[in-house]
């Protein structure tokens, strides 16, 4: 596998993938909760702050299951398709906006590193440019050739942020003639 590969495990699975918004919220739920409910069985002797604190501390042993599960079991995705095939298909794009620019249309071919720490390049090229929200449009192109062809409708675990409709409609259109 190269080195860009992502790991493929259990966590990546369309039943577990759709729902790691609330994994993510049930495990700092349970952070949160089991040194309280210890601290409760603790000072009370009380049987139900035991049995929340051992509900917490299940959850917390099967979040970390899972993420051994995903880095020990896992297997490399096929194919470069983290970010070299996204500057490859960036680098595609620039060729082709050399030789047929659009009219009246600004656009911006960026590398932003830093990606899985948080996004720390996208946010900082952000805080260094201004855009207008109202007509800027940003696609990703990280991942590329992880089939099957996925669009992303809204970002963000705990701030969900919903995708332009008119560039979903695009991309979808996009996928469905690829697919005819």
């Amino acid at each position: 596998a190269h080195l860009d590969s992502p790991v493929v495990g259990r966590l990546r699975t369309p039943p577990l993938a759709g729902r790691l918004r609330v994994i993510a919220s049930a495990l700092a739920a349970a952070v949160i909760v089991l040194p309280i409910a210890l601290l409760a069985q603790a000072l009370s002797a009380s049987l139900i702050a035991w049995y929340i604190a051992l509900a917490a501390a299940a959850i917390l042993a099967l979040g970390a299951g899972l993420l051994g599960e995903h880095d020990l079991r896992g297997t490399p995705g096929a194919g470069v398709n983290d970010n070299a095939s996204g500057i490859g298909v960036l680098l595609a794009v620039a060729r082709e906006l050399m030789a047929n620019r659009p009219h009246n249309v600004e656009t911006w071919l960026v590398f932003p590193a830093g990606g899985e720490a948080a996004g720390v390049g996208l946010k900082a090229f952000l805080e260094e440019n201004r855009f207008d929200p109202e007509h800027t449009y940003f696609i990703d192109v990280d991942a590329v050739g992880a089939a099957p062809l996925h669009v992303i409708e809204a970002e963000g675990r705990l701030r969900r942020r919903e995708a332009s409709p008119a560039l979903r409609q695009a991309a979808e259109n996009i996928a469905r003639s690829l697919t005819e």
